[in-house]
């Protein structure tokens, strides 16, 4: 299995401030995600490398990323945010093409099963 590594990134996030509350909140564009040292472009194929059963160990090897980060990207979409996401993807896809969802396989997981809906 070969995954892709994802250059590195600098980034200067814009912060906004909400004109209710008056709170500002950091912007962080799509390519990212909150609280996390690695872009979607990596943390993505590792979730669906995951969801196709392969082991935490060879992911963080494919990656050049610490064990305990990639286990920790596969436990944050597990059980109830799994059934979330999966439901999202379900839904957007029924926006699109209702016959698309007809043509869907199971995979064996709900995250794998959120993922295919999802491509």
């Amino acid at each position: 299995m070969v995954l892709l590594l994802a250059s590195s990134l600098t980034l200067r996030p814009r912060r906004a401030r909400c004109r209710g509350c008056g709170a500002t909140r950091v912007l962080l564009p799509g390519t990212v995600l909150p609280h996390r040292a690695d872009a979607t472009a990596v943390i993505g194929p590792a979730l669906l490398a995951s969801a196709r059963g392969v082991g935490h160990r060879r992911i963080a090897a494919d990656l050049d990323r610490p064990l305990g980060a990639v286990r920790r990207w596969a436990g944050a979409v597990r059980g109830a945010h799994t059934e979330w996401l999966r439901t999202q993807a379900i839904e957007q896809l029924a926006k699109l093409d209702r016959d698309v969802i007809a043509t869907l396989h199971p995979v064996g997981t709900r995250l794998g099963d959120a993922l295919n809906a999802g491509q």
